[in-house]
């Protein structure tokens, strides 16, 4: 692996992983923004440094992780930020957002429109899955590593925690995507729709979380409700 700004390591984690996968000689996949963010880190964390960047890069300063990847311009490393909950409309302080930065990079590695495009409809984009015997699917627990054992509902809950952050932790589900959210815990194993209330049911090894949600959103592609801890 080339890495072509040292000087980012001096940022954060996410800031140095997000670095290292735009860089890295060999692929542009987001393995090391990816494992940070299954591990907990914040998707919508300030990355740019104010001693790096203040005065060569002005208008560098105090960027979203999202607005960091997409300066560099890989459109892999912004999918995988969203995925996991990066806020595509936030602005800088300057009042720029992603896709300005997408614009106005400088990195030639990476396609320019591809990122855009990412930003602009990430729902067409694939997600990053990695190998089933990788080291981040077992980091992961993704579904290729839980085909012999279930989650506890607390494991289920910390993962939905690790992607989705507060609201989780609150057992709110204020307006997810069913797609994207299946993507990171799998398909429901049973649903129940009762007049405007749809329900979907995830068992676990030592009991079932219930997601209630509100049927007519969730016909518009949208989720809303709360997860609950159900009993027969």
């Amino acid at each position: 692996m080339n890495i072509h700004a040292p000087s980012a390591w001096w940022i954060n984690p996410l800031g140095a992983a997000i670095t290292a996968d735009c860089y890295d000689a060999n692929s542009g996949e987001p393995y090391y923004t990816w494992l940070l963010l299954n591990a907990g880190a914040d998707p919508n964390a300030v990355v740019a440094s104010v001693t790096y960047n203040a005065k060569y890069q002005p208008e560098m300063h105090s960027l979203t992780a999202l607005m960091y990847a997409s300066w560099y311009r890989n459109g892999a490393v912004a999918k995988a930020l969203i995925d996991h909950g990066a806020r595509i409309g936030t602005r800088s302080d300057q009042g720029r957002t992603a896709i300005f930065y997408a614009q106005n990079g400088s990195n030639t590695r990476f396609d320019m429109q591809q990122c855009i495009n990412i930003l602009t409809n990430p729902d067409a984009a694939p997600s990053f899955q990695p190998a089933p015997n990788s080291p981040q699917a077992v980091i992961n627990g993704s579904p290729a590593s839980q085909t012999t054992q279930k989650l506890t509902k607390s494991q289920w809950r910390d993962k939905l925690t690790a992607h989705y952050g507060q609201p989780a932790r609150m057992n709110i589900i204020p307006n997810w995507q069913p797609n994207e959210f299946k993507k990171i815990m799998g398909d429901p194993d049973r649903t129940q729709t009762i007049g405007d209330h749809a329900y979907w049911y995830y068992d676990c090894s030592d009991g079932t979380i219930q997601l209630s949600l509100n049927a007519p959103d969730l016909a518009f592609g949208i989720m809303q409700g709360h997860v609950n801890d159900y009993s027969n």
